[in-house]
This record gives structure tokens, C-alpha cells and sequence, in this order.
């Protein structure tokens, strides 16, 4: 199951307020693979595909191919604020191996 801690939730929301679209979704997307996992990906979008898997998450609809599904099951999407900057950050338990190469 892919988790969304209480700071990524108020994030998505906030974002999605600004945007004023009822049908606007949240895409997490899996692109390719580098030296610590799969790199993931979230953009806002409006379509869904026949191989999409559509989760609700506190009101938030998040869209995910069924393909990349299974490469992110256990992720936990997390946001971190400091006084400059806001991220996005994933945490996948399933990524043994950590470095330095910054990718």
C-alpha cells in the first residue's frame, strides 16, 4: 500500500485548491531506475487510463499505472518545508542500498 503522511496530504490539498479544477488528479509515476531505486515521480493530471489503479487518499485521487503500482507498493510519500524550500520526499523500505551520487 502506498502511504502519504499528514504533511504530503496538506501539501496535495493546498496545491490542488490553488488549482481549482474538480477533476484535477495527483499522477504518481514511475520513471526508469538509478542506483537507489526507481525514481518516482508526481504531476497533477485529468485523465485516466484502462491500466490506471485510482486510489482515494484523505479526499486526494491519486493515479498510478497499474505497472508502476507494483514497483511502489510499500512507498511512503512525505513533505518537508524549511524556511526556503518545500520537497517532496519517497521512502521506499523495499531500497536496501543508499549513495551519494545524488540521482
Amino acid at each position: 500500500m502506498i502511504n502519504f503522511t499528514e504533511s504530503a496530504i496538506l501539501e496535495i490539498k493546498s496545491l490542488m485548491k490553488r488549482l481549482k479544477d474538480k477533476n484535477m488528479a495527483i499522477r504518481l509515476n514511475v520513471k526508469g531506475e538509478n542506483c537507489c531505486g526507481n525514481a518516482v515521480t508526481l504531476a497533477f493530471d485529468t485523465a485516466n487510463e484502462k491500466s490506471d489503479k485510482i486510489l482515494n487518499v484523505d479526499g486526494i485521487k491519486i493515479v498510478i499505472n497499474k505497472m508502476a503500482f507494483a514497483k511502489v507498493n510499500s512507498l511512503t510519500v512525505d513533505y518537508t518545508k524549511n524556511l526556503l524550500t518545500g520537497s517532496f520526499k519517497f521512502v521506499n523500505p523495499e531500497i536496501r542500498k543508499n549513495c551519494d551520487c545524488s540521482l
